[in-house]
């Protein structure tokens, strides 16, 4: 080999790592664009309502790692009232209410409830229930005033992964890194740039279990009327207390 043809093949190799960096720039930047774009909408829409197909991955005790599932029905006024009726994969059903002063989680199945005066926002709603109680809510981030402040807080890399196609809606894949969890979303293409699926890998519990949710039906402008976020008791049912709890499982934040 000529020393011409060595300087050649330096040169050759130099160019193409400055060619892979600035691509891997345009890549996180433009991830981070298309998240942006995402949850300036999502933000901005007042009133919607969604359906949602969730599975959650539960490592056992051996190591065997099995799926559970349910779905959701999701209302949100914003700033401050949420209803979600919830039917998991067995059957179980619970319902979701907050009207901006008491949340409350009742389950019919057991004629069964617990309610807490929160007065105020979604979001300060969301972080009791989460940060206080331990509830399950890894779909909270995006019901948030500030989606895009939640979302992207503590992202360490992102990924512009490419179109894909999902049961016939064109969408941005996005992957981003975080200390705890990966997470990858897809975007609707286009005026109504909507979450239409979220997948969350957990890299620091066992078995890295995953939870995955399916985003449809998206309403952005339903007709509710107020009485739907308020709740109001069965006859007989029993109302218990909300208890702090570990989230062993990935249904969570």
């Amino acid at each position: 080999m000529t020393k011409r043809t060595k300087v050649l093949i330096l040169t050759a190799a130099l160019l193409s790592g400055v060619v892979a960096a600035a691509q891997l720039e345009d890549t996180e930047a433009r991830a981070l664009a298309v998240l942006k774009e995402s949850t300036d909408y999502l933000s901005k829409v007042k009133s919607f309502r969604l359906d949602a197909e969730l599975g959650f991955d539960v490592v056992q005790a051996d190591g065997q790692t099995i799926e559970f599932g349910a779905t959701r029905k999701i209302t949100i006024r914003r700033p401050d009232h949420t209803y979600v009726e919830g039917r998991r994969r067995d059957g179980q059903s619970s319902r979701f209410y907050f009207d901006g002063q008491v949340v409350t989680l009742s389950h019919p199945d057991q004629n069964a409830f617990a309610s807490a005066k929160i007065p105020g926002t979604l979001d300060k709603m969301l972080d009791y229930l989460i940060d206080e109680v331990g509830v399950p809510m890894p779909l909270a981030d995006l019901f948030y005033s500030d989606v895009y402040a939640v979302l992207s807080e503590h992202i360490e890399a992102s990924v512009y992964v490419g179109i894909s196609n999902l049961g016939g809606v064109r969408c941005h894949h996005l992957a981003f890194r975080h200390p705890e969890a990966d997470w990858q979303i897809w975007i609707e293409d286009g005026e109504r740039p909507l979450p239409r699926r979220l997948v969350i890998t957990y890299k620091t519990y066992e078995g890295t279990p995953q939870f995955r949710a399916r985003l449809f039906d998206w309403d952005l402008a339903p007709d509710v009327p107020d009485s739907l976020f308020s709740f109001k008791p069965s006859p007989g049912a029993q109302q218990v207390p909300f208890v702090a709890r570990t989230k062993p499982e990935t249904e969570r934040r």
